[in-house]
């Protein structure tokens, strides 16, 4: 596996991690944007660190 393939497994589209999270995609931007969970907004693409998404569900409870 390459360290490219690796990275792209890690960074999650906004669908993926409300999936992971088990809420709509409309409150995981939300959340982003209030700065309770982190992602990176290059425009108007958000895209979420599994790690992070992660870290968010186990300290929120989900």
């Amino acid at each position: 596996m390459t360290t490219e393939a690796t990275l792209c497994d890690q960074v999650l589209l906004p669908c993926e991690a409300a999936e992971l999270l088990q809420i709509t995609e409309e409150e995981l931007l939300s959340a982003a944007r209030s700065g309770e969970v982190h992602g990176v907004c290059l425009g108007s693409v958000w895209r979420f660190a599994r790690s992070t998404v992660l870290e968010f569900k186990r300290q929120a409870g989900l």
